[in-house]
C-alpha cells in the first residue's frame, strides 16, 4: 500500500472523528462542563463544535484528490500541532479535564505526526514539478 492510500484512509478516519465530535461539542459540551463546575459562555463551545465539524467536512472533501486539496491537509496538520500548547495550559489550569484532554492531545499529536510523515513521503508538503 502506498503512502497516498494510507494517507487517504487516515484522512477519512480523522474526518469521521471530527464529524462525530463536532456536533457533540456543539450540543452537549456546555452541559458536561457545567456538571463538573466549569462555567463559560455556551457560544464558545458551540463555535468550537461548528469549527471541528467544518474541519471534518473539509478533510473528507480533500480525500477526493489529495494532491489538489493538499492545503486542507496541511492546514489540518498545523491545527493539530497548534492546539497542543493551549491544551497543556488548560490541563494546568483545569486538571479536572485531564481524562478528556489527555486522550485528545495524544490523538491530535499522533494523527499530526503520522499525517505529516505520510505527506512528506508522498511529496505533498512542498511544490515540485511533480505536484504542479
Amino acid at each position: 500500500m502506498d503512502e497516498l492510500k494510507i494517507l487517504k484512509k487516515l484522512m477519512y478516519y480523522g474526518a469521521a472523528v471530527e464529524l462525530i465530535l463536532g456536533p457533540i461539542f456543539t450540543f452537549f459540551l456546555d452541559f458536561g462542563m457545567r456538571m463538573v463546575g466549569i462555567q463559560y459562555q455556551p457560544l464558545f463551545y458551540q463555535m468550537t463544535g461548528i469549527l471541528i465539524t467544518l474541519f471534518g467536512v473539509l478533510l473528507w472533501y480533500a480525500t477526493r484528490d489529495i494532491e489538489t486539496y493538499r492545503i486542507i491537509l496541511i492546514t489540518n496538520i498545523i491545527l493539530r500541532f497548534s492546539v497542543q500548547v493551549p491544551a497543556y495550559i488548560c490541563l494546568i489550569q483545569l486538571p479536572i479535564l485531564a481524562p478528556i484532554l489527555i486522550p485528545c492531545v495524544i490523538y491530535d499529536l499522533i494523527w499530526g505526526i503520522v499525517a505529516l510523515f505520510l505527506s512528506w513521503k508522498a511529496n505533498l508538503l512542498f511544490l515540485s514539478k511533480k505536484n504542479e
